[in-house]
This record gives structure tokens, C-alpha cells and sequence, in this order.
């Protein structure tokens, strides 16, 4: 009997507890406001603000990109200075203040693609780049002439020339008609013209290749193999 009225006791007093405790919080409630949950922070690397994207490093470095566009003004007498680097046409390109041969600064800018390496011509009010080849003075450039490609045969009324590279400054041609070979030699190569002379230096021929891609030959000497002329080609 003693252990039931003590069972109830702890019982009654386990629920005024619990009813106490809810009446407790929701008073809290009232009073405060429900709870606010913490905000969240968003963390960005060291020197990042917030909202700032991260630009890639160019492939290509400064100096190498100064080296690359003396090498596209060999020959033009232009000289260059640089000046930024931009985001043009969804890329980095480093850009250039160009003088001409007069030292005078040229309407013109030339940029660096820092990842290909390609020089361009810049136009600064359009923010935009264009082939090189449409600079002021490309045609005094050296390096217009590097895609030049001394291979392959050319003919011309019957007279067929083979050039096959030897290496960048020279080629080996054959000049024959018909079966018959009439001349085998070396060429040294000078942009887009190349030169033969005999051993006796009394025979000369010179090749010139033409922006069509066709081969002119100038032959001069006592020794007259008539191949003077233009050749396709073949």
C-alpha cells in the first residue's frame, strides 16, 4: 500500500515537473522571440574579396612575349613599349605601344597572346585584335617569310625543279627535262628568295617564291640551260 501512494507521489511529481518546464519555455518564447539560427559565412582564399573572380596566370611570361614580338618586327625598324595587360576576346594578352622607324608612336598597338604566343595587331578604341598581317609594316617583316615551304616539284613547258629541304637556310634542288638531269645543286635561302652560284661562281640562278606560291627562276651566266621562267606548282 506504502509503495503505491510513494509510486503515485513521484509520478504527480514527474508531471507537475514536465508541465513546468513547457509553461517555462513558452514564456521564453514570448518574451524573446523564437530561436534565430546562426547566419552562414561563405570563406574565400587568402587575398580573395568577396565577388571576386579568379584571373588565370598567363602561359606565356612578359619577357618571353617581348622576345616573341621583337621577332615578328625584324627588319620593320619598329620598336615597342609595354603598356597592360588585358582580358581582350574572352583572353590575356600583354599590349604594346608601337614607334615606327622614326620614333614617332604609330595609331596601331600590337598585343601578345599569353597563352599562344600569337602577336596581333590591337585596336584599343574597339578592344579588339586582328591578324598581324594587317600591320602597317609587315611588309618589311623578316618573319612574314618564315612559312615559306621550299618542298615539292614545280614545272613549266617540260623543265620540272624538285626542292627538298635540306634545313631552314637551304634546299637541294633537281632540274631536269624528261629523263635527263641537267643541274643538281644548293640553295641558300634569304626570306623568300634563295641562291645558286656554280664553283667557278660564273653561273648563278636565283629562286624567289611568290606570294601566289609560285617559283620564279633567274638563271645568269655563260652557262645557258634556258630554265628562266615561272613555274606552278605541280
Amino acid at each position: 500500500m506504502m509503495n503505491r501512494k510513494i509510486r503515485a507521489a513521484l509520478i504527480f511529481t514527474a508531471f507537475c515537473v514536465m508541465m513546468f518546464t513547457g509553461c517555462g519555455k513558452k514564456e521564453q518564447e514570448k518574451h524573446l522571440g523564437p530561436a534565430v539560427e546562426e547566419p552562414q559565412t561563405v570563406t574565400f582564399e587568402d587575398g580573395q574579396d568577396e565577388g571576386e573572380q579568379k584571373v588565370p596566370e598567363f602561359i606565356i611570361k612578359e619577357e618571353d612575349a617581348e622576345r616573341l614580338i621583337s621577332e615578328e618586327l625584324s627588319g620593320t625598324g619598329c620598336t615597342t613599349e609595354f603598356s597592360e595587360s588585358l582580358e581582350i576576346d574572352e583572353s590575356g594578352y600583354y599590349t604594346y605601344t608601337v614607334k615606327d622607324p622614326e620614333g614617332k608612336i604609330m595609331d596601331q598597338m600590337l598585343a601578345v597572346d599569353g597563352f599562344s604566343g600569337d602577336v596581333k595587331v590591337y585596336d584599343r578604341e574597339k578592344n579588339r585584335v586582328s591578324d598581324f598581317s594587317g600591320f602597317a609594316y609587315y611588309e618589311k617583316s623578316d618573319n612574314r617569310f618564315r612559312d615559306i615551304s621550299w618542298d615539292g616539284v614545280f614545272v613549266n613547258n617540260g623543265i620540272s625543279i624538285e626542292l627538298v629541304p635540306a634545313d631552314e637556310a637551304a634546299f637541294e634542288f633537281t632540274i631536269s627535262q624528261k629523263d635527263n638531269t641537267l643541274l643538281v645543286g644548293m640553295g641558300s635561302v634569304e626570306k623568300n628568295k634563295a641562291f645558286w652560284k656554280s664553283e667557278d661562281e660564273k653561273e648563278t640562278i636565283e629562286f624567289e617564291m611568290t606570294d601566289e606560291g609560285e617559283l620564279e627562276v633567274t638563271e645568269t651566266g655563260d652557262q645557258d640551260l634556258e630554265i628562266s621562267g615561272s613555274y606552278k606548282r605541280k
